[in-house]
């Protein structure tokens, strides 16, 4: 993922699928979707959206990679829709 710097405290860490064909089951794509996704940095740090199952490596690891920048932990997600991760994973240090 190419490093995307909305301002210092909010980083972009969504990812672009570019194998999905129909959005929602029933939009043709042909070029894909993007999910976008934001981590506001802070005194605790929240996640703005997720993304679909099967982007969700990618999104872990661009998520790992943010937090481990300033060497902290998620506190919370905000959804604005719901996303079933692929696999249950924590965050360290």
């Amino acid at each position: 993922m190419k490093d995307v710097e909305i301002t210092e405290q909010i980083k972009y860490i969504g990812v672009d699928d570019k194998t999905i064909d129909l959005f929602e089951g029933q939009y043709v794509v042909p070029n894909g979707i993007s999910y976008n996704s934001y981590l506001i940095k802070d005194e605790k740090n929240i996640v703005m959206d997720t993304v679909d199952r099967r982007a969700s490596d990618q999104w872990f690891e661009n998520l790992e990679k943010e937090l481990k920048r300033g060497k902290s932990r998620l506190f919370s997600s905000i959804s604005f829709r719901t996303r079933p991760w692929s696999k249950h994973r924590t965050f360290s240090k």
